[in-house]
């Protein structure tokens, strides 16, 4: 299954170790963490959400060499079921959880 990327492959998923982008996504926390006002907040946000996607890219290069199929839809079915059992999610169309 083809990914749905949000944002453009960087330079990075080619040439960067997952304990390298790793320490990329939590520089990208503490900038969070330490934004200074909304509008800073939320570019740190968006900034670390690509820096994950980044990470999921580099990742999702190890299951095909592996096992010669992406393997990343079973562990997303597994967290998803994980927390459907703890009660994380809400009903479509509505603030309820299920």
């Amino acid at each position: 299954m083809a990914e749905n990327w949000k944002y453009p492959r960087t330079k990075f998923v080619g040439t960067t170790s997952v304990s390298e982008q790793i320490g990329h996504v939590v520089s990208e926390v503490l900038e969070t963490v330490a934004s200074k006002s909304t509008d800073q907040f939320l570019e740190e946000v968006i900034d670390l959400e690509h820096s994950v996607e980044t990470l999921i890219r580099i990742i999702s290069e190890w299951p095909i060499r592996k096992y010669g199929k992406d393997i990343l839809p079973e562990f997303r079915e597994k967290v998803i079921a994980k927390n459907k059992a703890r009660g994380y999610y809400v009903s479509e169309g509505s603030q309820k959880e299920s």
